[in-house]
C-alpha cells in the first residue's frame, strides 16, 4: 500500500519527472504548492527518499526514457501461438534468452502464449518466431502486423485522463543531435536503463557519459537531448514506468473485439477515450481468431474489470469480443535500442 506522499509523487513522475538539476527538490516544490496542508514541510531528501521507496518496493519498475520503435528504424509485432502447460517452462527460459523479445505472458485461450518481438525488420521478426518453433514446444504461431494504433499511454493513475493520443501514419526524421557520436549512444542507453540513485541524477549521467566515452559532457546538456528526444517524438516520455499490479492495478486482460472495417475507426476513437484502456490497436486477423480490434484494459480488481469491459461492449454495440486474462507474466523488459 503507498503512501499519501508515494500516491502523490505517482501522479506526477510518470510523465512528468523534472528534467532539472534538482529534480526532487522541484518535486518538492510541487507538492507544496499543490497541497500545503499535508506537505508543508516535505523537503528534497523526503521526496528522494519516497521514491527510493517505490523503486525499491517493485512499484516503479524503472525511471526512464520511454522510446518509440518505429523513429527509431526499429519495428515491432505482436505473435502468439500454442505452448502445452507441460513446456511452458522451457519456452519461458528461451524467450528470457532472447533479447529482442520484450514481453511474454500466458493468456487463458488456446492460444495462450504472446509476445511482442523488436527487430529491424519483418523479416528479423519472423526468423524469431521461428528460432523459438524450433527450440521449444511453441506450435501455430501468428505474427499479427499493427494496420493502425489507436493509442498508447501506459500512464496509470489519478493523471490517466492526461492520455496520448498517436497517429500510426505520423513519422518524423531524427533531428541532429545535440551530442556527438559516442556520446549521443551512450546518453541515450543511459536514458533507456534505470535513473541512477542520486539527488543529481543527470549529473551522474554526465559524468559516466564522460568517464565512459572520453568525450566531456556536461549536465546540461544531459537534460537539453532528452528534451530534445522529447519534443522530437523520439522518445514518447521520460518518468516512472511502473509495475501495474503493485501500484493498484492488479488485474488487466487484453480484450479482442470483431469489428465490421467500416466501424474500426469509430471503435478505435471510443476506446482510446476509456481511461482504463493503455493501448488500442487495429491489427490482422487469422482463421480461428476472427478479432481486428485489440485493447488493454487495467483495473483495480476482477469486479471492477468485468465492469469496465462489459460497459465499454456495450458503447461500441455489442460486437462479437474475447477476454483473455493475464494468467502469468513470463517477461516484462525494455528492448535496448542503442547496443
Amino acid at each position: 500500500m503507498t503512501s499519501p506522499l508515494e500516491q502523490n509523487l505517482l501522479n506526477i513522475i510518470q510523465d512528468e519527472f523534472p528534467l532539472e538539476t534538482r529534480p526532487y527538490q522541484v518535486l518538492a516544490e510541487q507538492l507544496q504548492q499543490a497541497n500545503p496542508v499535508d506537505f508543508c514541510a516535505i523537503g528534497e531528501t523526503e521526496v528522494f527518499q519516497a521514491v527510493e521507496r517505490l523503486r525499491e518496493s517493485g512499484v516503479v519498475r524503472r525511471i526512464g526514457a520511454v522510446y518509440d520503435s518505429r523513429k527509431l528504424g526499429f519495428t515491432s509485432r505482436l505473435c502468439c501461438g500454442k505452448v502445452s502447460e507441460t513446456a511452458l517452462d522451457a519456452f519461458a527460459a528461451a524467450v528470457l534468452d532472447e533479447p529482442s523479445i520484450t514481453h511474454n505472458y500466458v493468456r487463458n485461450h488456446a492460444f495462450n502464449v504472446w509476445f511482442t518481438v523488436i527487430g529491424k525488420s519483418a523479416e528479423d521478426i519472423a526468423a524469431v518466431a521461428q528460432k523459438l518453433q524450433q527450440r521449444t514446444a511453441l506450435t501455430d504461431v501468428h505474427i499479427l502486423d499493427s494496420k493502425r494504433m489507436f493509442k498508447i499511454n501506459t500512464v496509470m493513475g489519478k493523471i490517466a485522463a492526461r492520455e496520448q493520443k498517436l497517429d500510426f501514419t505520423m513519422s518524423e526524421a531524427i533531428p541532429a543531435s545535440l551530442l556527438s557520436q559516442p556520446a549521443l549512444r551512450k546518453c541515450r542507453a543511459l536514458f533507456a536503463g534505470d535513473f541512477p540513485h542520486s539527488l543529481t541524477p543527470f549529473a551522474t549521467i554526465a559524468s559516466q557519459i564522460s568517464s565512459e566515452t572520453s568525450v566531456e559532457v556536461s549536465e546540461s546538456q544531459v537534460i537539453a537531448q532528452i528534451r530534445c528526444d522529447l519534443n522530437s517524438k523520439i522518445a514518447r516520455r521520460f518518468g516512472a514506468v511502473l509495475r501495474h499490479q503493485k501500484a493498484g492495478f492488479a488485474e488487466n486482460a487484453m480484450v479482442v473485439f470483431k469489428v465490421d472495417e467500416n466501424a474500426v475507426e469509430q471503435a478505435g476513437q471510443l476506446l482510446s477515450a476509456e481511461t482504463q484502456v493503455s493501448h488500442c490497436y487495429e491489427r490482422t486477423s487469422f482463421d480461428g481468431f476472427p478479432y481486428n480490434l485489440y485493447a488493454m484494459i487495467h483495473e483495480t480488481d476482477a469486479e471492477q474489470l468485468h465492469s469496465t469491459i462489459m460497459k465499454i461492449v456495450d458503447k461500441l454495440n455489442n460486437p462479437a469480443y474475447c477476454v483473455l486474462r493475464s494468467v502469468k507474466e513470463l517477461k516484462k523488459t525494455s528492448f535496448n535500442y542503442f547496443v
